[in-house]
C-alpha cells in the first residue's frame, strides 16, 4: 500500500513539474502577448527566466512597452482625446500587429476625427459613454450624410431690404452667391432734384448687394459664412408728379458680411450681419435673417 501511494505521488509530481516546465511558460507568454494581455505575458516571461536557458530580454522590453503604451492609450480614450489615443493606438499595433483591441480602438478613434472637423474639436462632446454606446451603423449613417455635397436655396429678409434670395453648395467646406434688394430700384432713383418737388415726410430705402462668400462647418449642423461684393444704400424720397425718388445721400462701394447658420432635417436658418466698408464717411449697416432649405446630391 505505502508503495502504491509512492507511486503516485511521484507520478502527480511528475506532471506538476512537466506543466511548470520553461518552454511551457515560454510558449504561454507568447499567446498573452499575441493576444494582447500584456500583464499575462510579462508574469509568464518573468517566470522562465528563473528556470530557462534562453534570453529573453527582448521580449521582456517589447512587452513593458506595449503594456505602458496601452494604458496612454487608454488613458487618452477615456479623456476623450482621440487624435493623442489614436497616435498610441499606432504605435501599439506597430508593436504588436496581432492586437485586435488596439485595432478596434484605433478604428474607433480615427471614425470620431472624421466625423469633425477641426474646429469641432474644440467643442466638448456630450460624453465619452455616449460615444460609445452609439450604434456605429447610425454613426456611418451619420458621417455618411455629412460627407455628401448639398445645394442651399435660402430666401433673406432685412428691414432695409425685403427681398433677397442666397444659393450656396456646401459639404465641410464650400461657397455661396447672395443677392438682396429693396423695392426701389437704380431705375427709380435720381440723386439730384428740386426739393420743392420732394415729399420729405414719405421715406423709402434704395437698397442693393450683390455678394459671394466661403461657407464652414464648425458643428455637425452649424456653419460660420463670411463674404464680400457690391452694395448700395441710400434713404428716398419720392419726387411728386412722378415715379422716381431723390436719394441725396447715396452710398456705394464694397459691402462685407458674415453670420451663422444652423441647419437641423434639411431646414436652414441663418442670422448675419451686412455693412459698407467704402463710399462716402458715413457707415451703413443692417441685419439680415434666412430660412432655407438644404438638398441632398446622393453619389
Amino acid at each position: 500500500m505505502k508503495k502504491t501511494v509512492l507511486i503516485i505521488a511521484l507520478f502527480l509530481g511528475c506532471l506538476s513539474a512537466n506543466a511548470q516546465a520553461p518552454e511551457v511558460l515560454l510558449h504561454a507568454g507568447n499567446d498573452c502577448y499575441t493576444k494582447g494581455d500584456y500583464e499575462c505575458a510579462i508574469q509568464h516571461y518573468n517566470r522562465y527566466t528563473l528556470h530557462g536557458t534562453k534570453d529573453i530580454s527582448k521580449e521582456i522590453k517589447r512587452a513593458e512597452k506595449c503594456r505602458k503604451t496601452l494604458l496612454l492609450a487608454d488613458g487618452y480614450f477615456e479623456e476623450g482625446d482621440y487624435e493623442k489615443a489614436a497616435k498610441q493606438y499606432e504605435v501599439l499595433i506597430e508593436l504588436n500587429s496581432s492586437d485586435a483591441y488596439a485595432k478596434k480602438q484605433h478604428d474607433f478613434c480615427k471614425a470620431q476625427l472624421t466625423a469633425a472637423s477641426p474646429l469641432t474639436q474644440l467643442a466638448t462632446q456630450t460624453s465619452t459613454d455616449s460615444a460609445i454606446q452609439t450604434a456605429p451603423g447610425k454613426k456611418r449613417e451619420d458621417t455618411a450624410k455629412q460627407s455628401e455635397p448639398k445645394l442651399l436655396v435660402e430666401y433673406l429678409f432685412a428691414p432695409t431690404a425685403p427681398i433677397g434670395v442666397s444659393i450656396g453648395y456646401y459639404q465641410q467646406w464650400g461657397g455661396y452667391l447672395r443677392f438682396r434688394t429693396a423695392t426701389l430700384f437704380a431705375s427709380d432713383i435720381k440723386e439730384t432734384a428740386s426739393y420743392s418737388q420732394v415729399d420729405f415726410d414719405k421715406k423709402k430705402y434704395y437698397r442693393q448687394a450683390f455678394t459671394a462668400g466661403v461657407i464652414a462647418r464648425i458643428f455637425s449642423n452649424t456653419f460660420l459664412y463670411g463674404g464680400a461684393g457690391y452694395g448700395a444704400y441710400g434713404a428716398s424720397y419720392p419726387i411728386n408728379d412722378s415715379s422716381s425718388y431723390l436719394c441725396p445721400d447715396k452710398q456705394k462701394g464694397l459691402e462685407v458680411e458674415a453670420g451663422a447658420r444652423y441647419v437641423f432635417n434639411g431646414v436652414s436658418v441663418s442670422l448675419g450681419y451686412n455693412t459698407l466698408l467704402s463710399g462716402n464717411e458715413q457707415r451703413f449697416g443692417d441685419i439680415s435673417i434666412g430660412i432655407g432649405y438644404s438638398f441632398y446630391f446622393k453619389k
